[in-house]
């Protein structure tokens, strides 16, 4: 039987403000198919992947670590 790895990966935590100009209180994010939907005003531990997304695309008000 073949041994599979699990990908280990790496998380980020951010901040997404709540804005008065964009009310929804989820941010969504597909990547591959994967979905994530991260939740505005909260502290929150995404995967690398989406916080770069979410970087990119002017989300990100304050980065945690």
């Amino acid at each position: 039987m073949e041994k599979v790895e699990k990908k280990v990966e790496k998380m980020k935590t951010v901040i997404i403000p709540i804005s008065e100009k964009d009310p929804d209180n989820y941010v969504t994010v597909c990547i591959n198919g994967n979905i994530t939907q991260v939740k505005k005003g909260e502290e929150v531990e995404v995967p690398e992947e989406v916080y770069n997304i979410l970087k990119r695309s002017g989300y990100l008000g304050m980065k945690i670590n």
